[in-house]
């Protein structure tokens, strides 16, 4: 059985990649480990989602020895065009290598657009789009899609889909 360090301890993303590999038919034990990022508390951008879930993968693998692979997920903030933003994830798995090197895979959960009132929250008072949502009211849980898609998706579910 292989080992899957993760470089999260939330439940909602360790709940994702549980049912992604459950649902590949691959038999891993995941461990969550709480590592730094290095990037901003709500990253915005492609370089920093990149560098955020690459950062959170390699810190993840230094924290088990014993992992086969390392896996950061970063969601964060992305603009097209004039005032559209949208709410993505980033899942980056390294694989260790005997030589000492590492594999990378990178890929990318289903974006979905947020509203202006919620960009002015993450703005204004530094809070990442999860807690601006639950801010808003209507989730229990940090999941600014299930909020965003009127409860017809849930985060977990997208980033489920990238693992």
């Amino acid at each position: 059985m292989k080992i899957i360090a993760v470089g999260t301890t939330s439940e909602l993303k360790l709940r994702a990649v549980i049912s992604a590999f459950s649902r590949a038919g691959i038999g891993v034990l995941v461990r969550g480990f709480k590592v730094e990022s290095g990037v901003d508390k709500q990253p915005a951008g492609f370089d920093q989602i990149d560098l955020g879930a690459y950062t959170r993968a390699q810190n993840a693998l230094l924290s088990n020895k014993k992992a086969n692979y390392g896996l950061g997920i970063e969601s964060g903030v992305i603009t097209r065009g004039s005032g559209q933003y949208f709410d993505l994830a980033c899942c980056t798995i390294l694989k260790r290598e005997e030589d000492g090197n590492h594999r990378v895979g990178k890929s990318y959960s289903a974006g979905v657009e947020i509203p202006e009132n919620v960009i002015r929250l993450i703005n204004g008072e530094g809070l990442d789009a999860g807690e601006a949502v639950q801010k808003l009211g209507g989730v229990k849980e940090k999941d600014p899609t299930l909020w965003l898609s009127n409860g017809k998706l849930s985060r977990d579910k997208t980033i489920e889909d990238a693992v």
